[in-house]
């Protein structure tokens, strides 16, 4: 019976993800008559279940780092070839790189990165629309790597961190 209710679960999320992928789609960029998002979507699926299955099996959760680069890359290249865009890939320069997890943040026109390994404490943003360098935007009160950040498009907000 509980198997049962998971594969009602999976199905449930399965049809809600393209749900939502339809709606939020609506007169996007279609590859081959078929609706981009909605493949990208299939595509991060079909990626989680494949190393859902060894993580089951060997009851770890080692491999969600790993899945979650994996993902994104795979869906990454996955657009720049469905559309050739591969000249809209490079942005320019960072001020200061940062090895480690750092704060993001985004609005229709701006990208705005903070802190991360090691000890870095500078605020960067990048202008969507342009080519050009990331611009210093201030710094935090003291450095932090591992925040989380999350905006609208005219705020944005930093949490957490060490």
């Amino acid at each position: 019976m509980k198997h049962l209710i998971n594969i009602v679960i999976v199905l449930v999320v399965l049809l809600f993800t393209k749900t939502y992928g339809d709606f939020i789609s609506f007169n996007s960029i279609q590859v081959d008559g078929v609706n981009l998002l909605l493949q990208i979507l299939i595509i991060a699926f079909v990626i989680q279940w494949i190393a859902y299955i060894p993580a089951y099996f060997f009851q770890t959760e080692k491999f969600y780092d790993l899945t979650g680069s994996l993902t994104y890359l795979s869906v990454f290249i996955y657009c720049l070839i469905a559309t050739q865009s591969f000249e809209n890939i490079i942005f320019g320069n960072l001020i200061v790189a940062s090895s480690g997890p750092a704060g993001g943040c985004t609005s229709p026109t701006r990208g705005i990165y903070a802190g991360g390994d090691p000890g870095v404490n500078t605020i960067q943003y990048i202008t969507t629309a342009a080519l050009g360098n990331a611009e210093d935007f201030g710094d935090m009160t003291s450095a932090r790597s591992g925040m989380c950040g999350t905006s609208n498009s005219v705020r944005g907000l930093f949490m957490g961190g060490n």
